[in-house]
């Protein structure tokens, strides 16, 4: 069997041997190929599959993000600034609350054509004909208010511009609120049965003028109802984000939210009330607290007493209690998956080069007799466990990527378009895991070796 010319001139005569010994016995050496493989593809498999079930539990319970909430009513007028201050500054001065993040919401009326909306959202909703005033439906798309600071950094982190206000489209005075918005609702599929992230608007209502303002009830001469829409101002779905604010929570919302900042929110209360009074909007107060319960019914008594403030105080982490729960019963059980397939791949790597190494006794006996040196030794099984080494590396890699290819395929046609997803922090732990435990194997066997008598191993048949 020959070897390269450069192998010997690099790596010198244990290199040599290293090389020829893997050519001659390539089919001694398959068994430890494959173990090594094999490991690795087992700590792909089960960090995928960690993953995958972790993004699932989480899209499907969805655990709050702030343990408490506190929902302020407003009215508009000058006092409002005055009580939102005093309101947080009781939040932020309870003993045991952590962090209170607060920010403004609004809902904007906008009719809209039944066939502009998805159908999951219209059989969520399931409007009848008589709520339809004009023949369009009473779309309601809520809106978030940040700070300008806060609405800043998040565009910077989506890579999106500041939209800008423009003249009405339509002639008029009035002037079109831009917004960016997010525009993605889960819903559940009764027939593949899972959740899947849709959109609820089509592109026909994005990137368009649309009238917003007022639904309001007059009576009728023969003593019934009629529901009547006010125009107060245009919106405009501008820019379409993926991802809402880090800090709001989500939970248990159907409908796209459009993003605002401060700017934008004064532009829609001075369209909207007119000149005569304030437009009514909520002053929203995540909390989040280490004893939640204690915090809470503290809380709630406090708030109670503020008679002239009008609000709803309620736990969100009580109600998704069992949620949080489901999703640390996942965590747990997939922790102990990839812990328990790691102790497997560990002694299975260990066992096979082990194995593998005491059957060549008698070869390393003979080397050792016609003079070579315990470092010449070391080097060339090293050179060896490099080759058979990087060869798993390769076959591995490989099959973690057909593997990730699997899981996203299949996911993707069970959930809804997931995007592609290969785990490169538990691809770098698997390299380093092979790496280590071919080196800890090859060190434990040549302690073994040089502990055995060069006669005794050479008479034995």
């Amino acid at each position: 069997v020959k070897s390269g010319r450069l192998t010997g001139k690099m790596l010198g005569l244990p290199g040599m041997l290293a090389s020829k010994n893997y050519r001659r016995d390539r089919k001694k050496y398959k068994s430890t190929v494959v173990s090594l493989t094999v490991s690795m593809v087992l700590l792909m498999t089960a960090a995928l599959f960690t993953i995958y079930l972790t993004r699932a539990g989480g899209t499907i319970l969805d655990p709050p993000k702030y343990e408490l909430k506190y929902t302020l009513f407003l009215s508009g007028g000058q006092e409002d600034e005055q009580t939102t201050g005093d309101v947080r500054k009781l939040l932020e001065n309870e003993p045991g609350v952590e962090e209170v993040w607060m920010y403004k919401s609004i809902y904007l009326s906008i009719p809209v054509e039944e066939n502009m909306l998805n159908e999951e959202y219209s059989r969520v909703n399931s409007w009848s004909g008589e709520d339809h005033p004009d023949g369009k439906v009473p779309f309601t798309c809520p809106a978030i208010v940040l700070s300008d600071d806060e609405y800043q950094e998040f565009l910077k982190e989506q890579g999106l511009k500041e939209p800008d206000a423009a003249d009405g489209a339509d002639g008029t005075d009035g002037t079109v609120l831009k917004a960016v918005y997010y525009d993605q609702m889960q819903v559940y599929n009764e027939e593949k049965e899972t959740y899947s992230q849709v959109p609820v608007l089509s592109d026909e209502v994005k990137k368009r003028p649309l009238a917003a303002g007022i639904y309001r009830a007059e009576e009728t001469p023969d003593g019934g109802q009629e529901v009547t829409f006010e125009e107060k101002l245009q919106v405009e779905f501008d820019q379409e984000t993926m991802q809402l604010p880090e800090k709001y929570d989500a939970q248990g919302r159907v409908d796209p939210i459009m993003i605002l900042s401060e700017r934008q929110f004064e532009q829609y209360r001075s369209l909207m009330s007119d000149g005569t009074e304030g437009e009514s909007y909520f002053a929203e107060f995540n909390i989040r607290a280490s004893d939640y319960r204690t915090v809470g019914a503290d809380l709630q008594e406090k708030l109670e007493e503020k008679e002239e403030w009008d609000g709803i105080f309620y736990t969100p982490a009580a109600d998704a209690e069992m949620n949080r729960q489901a999703v640390a019963a996942i965590q747990v059980l997939c922790y102990g998956f990839i812990t328990l397939i790691t102790l497997i791949a560990l002694v299975n790597v260990f066992n096979t080069m082990s194995t593998n190494l005491m059957l060549r006794r008698r070869e390393f006996a003979m080397l050792r007799s016609v003079g070579m040196t315990g470092r010449s030794f070391r080097l060339m099984l090293g050179y060896e466990c490099v080759i058979y080494g990087l060869r798993s590396l390769v076959y591995g890699t490989i099959l973690s990527l057909l593997i990730s290819f699997a899981f996203w395929h299949f996911t993707s046609r069970a959930g809804g378009g997931n995007e592609f997803i290969f785990p490169w922090s538990w691809f770098a732990a698997a390299v380093a895991g092979v790496l280590l435990i071919v080196g800890i194997t090859m060190a434990y066997s040549i302690g073994k070796i040089r502990r055995m008598n060069i006669i005794d191993e050479l008479r034995k048949e």
